[in-house]
């Protein structure tokens, strides 16, 4: 448990120095190359951890269905789903991804771009062949073991990447880092993950006469549905931004502020991650009190740290913007701080909701997500091209849709599924808000 809340830290503070590392080294052109890099493989990233949540599951639940000789099986369909997955939607990300930064590009990027990201590609393509050995870690229950890997690997891409780009090899020492980050993580988790099967077998020899599980592969498509549309809702404006404009200024600016709000809502799920075992608990045992108790108790962690965070964000973004030592990409206007502040506060406020229909295994808010957030970008568009400024069409127009109309959606799938209803979540949030306040340090030192 220590080491996967020191694994959260150190992924903080290794963002923090990678952020600072690309604005001290890198033009704003190349800074532009890196946010876009990382923005279009950050939709592969969303898909693997909606697949490995699944996984996960699916290899844990496999000895109910078909005894400990499951086990094997399902780590080799594990095996395959990831293979192809890897394959696939690689390869889309690489030929996708190449297109596009080939037609946004107009000088801006490193002369080596295409192998930069041919390097970069190959390098996820890589580690998500083995990235099934995760999953396989954490079913058997060997966190410890899993969150030392990626820890090390974490620590193994910061130090690589900027002794590489100290040294001056600036976009392709990144992607080198990151690369060989990938390959340390990916056979540590091999090496791992067949030792711990190995060991299991060993204690429980294989019955062989048992059904074999099946992997519903639909459910990854409906959970990612979620995960890669709360992702682009609003990268999807730099996208736009890069691919409509040439001011290369304008783009890190907005590439930077959706950096460092990452880091924000980063901060802000702490909580959530902490608390997921005791809410999953709390719908599982049906009892509606204390599922509206235990959403409230994350409602309250999660909006008080956001609201703090980005408050201190907007308040000093001047001397923020003096202290990053940055060649060119500078915070935008406080406006448009206040705005992201806005959209993201309403996005972790699904989340928490979200979170209590995934630990119900109830998909159907997905698609009042979708339409939601499809029709934000849409009317967003509409509005800039009548005229409205890019970052209130592409920012506030997507926030306000989802405020009206995919919150409320999730909420009433919440009280169908779970029968709390958000009165219920209302009061439990201001009893125990109240009770933060007056008791801050007793109740903080409390929650774990």
């Amino acid at each position: 448990m220590k080491t996967s809340y020191l694994l959260q830290g150190v992924n903080l503070l290794s963002s923090i120095i990678m952020l600072v590392l690309i604005l001290a080294y890198l033009d704003p052109g190349r800074y532009l190359q890196w946010v876009l890099f990382s923005t279009i493989s950050g939709g592969l990233i969303q898909l693997e951890g909606s697949m490995s949540v699944m996984m996960t599951r699916f290899i844990s639940r496999a000895p109910a269905v078909g005894g400990s000789g499951a086990l094997p099986r399902a780590a080799a369909t594990a095996r395959v789903v990831y293979h192809r997955f890897a394959f696939s939607c690689g390869l889309a990300m690489l030929l996708g991804g190449g297109a596009y930064l080939a037609a946004v590009n107009d000088g801006r990027f490193s002369p080596g771009w295409l192998y930069e990201w041919a390097i970069y590609c190959a390098a996820f393509i890589a580690f998500y062949s083995f990235a099934h050995y995760a999953c396989l870690l954490i079913a058997l229950e060997k966190t410890q073991r899993y969150a030392t890997i990626a820890l090390v690997s974490r620590i193994v891409s910061v130090v690589a990447s900027v002794a590489l780009v100290v040294a001056g090899f600036g976009m392709l020492g990144m992607v080198t880092g990151v690369a060989l980050a990938f390959g340390i993580g990916g056979l540590a988790y091999q090496r791992a993950g067949r030792a711990a099967l190995s060991q299991l077998m060993r204690d429980h020899p294989a019955d062989p006469v048992l059904p074999r599980p099946v992997f519903a592969t639909s459910t990854i498509f409906i959970h990612a549905g979620f995960v890669f549309g709360s992702y682009f809702l609003y990268r999807a404006a730099l996208l736009l931004a890069a691919a409509t404009s040439a001011d290369t200024a304008f783009q890190a600016s907005f590439g930077l502020a959706l950096q460092i709000f990452a880091l924000v809502v980063m901060i802000a799920l702490v909580p959530l991650n902490m608390r997921v075992a005791p809410l999953v608990a709390a719908v599982s045992s049906s009892n509606r009190s204390l599922i509206s108790r235990e959403a409230a108790t994350l409602g309250i962690y999660v909006n008080l740290v956001f609201i703090v965070t980005a408050a201190l964000l907007v308040a000093f973004a001047g001397a923020v913007d003096h202290i990053l030592p940055s060649h060119g990409a500078s915070l935008p206007p406080r406006i448009v701080l206040i705005e992201m502040s806005f959209a993201f506060l309403v996005e972790i406020n699904i989340l928490v909701f979200v979170n209590v229909l995934l630990a119900a295994q109830k998909f159907r808010f997905v698609l009042d997500y979708y339409l939601s957030a499809a029709t934000g970008i849409v009317l967003g568009i509409v509005a800039w091209r009548l005229g409205l400024a890019f970052h209130h069409a592409l920012v506030l127009v997507p926030a306000s849709v989802q405020a009206v109309f995919a919150l409320p959606a999730i909420i009433h799938h919440v009280r169908r599924e779970s029968g709390i209803s958000f009165g219920e979540y209302a009061r439990d949030f201001w009893l125990h808000l109240l009770l933060v306040l007056r008791h801050p340090i007793k109740v903080g030192l409390a929650f774990r």
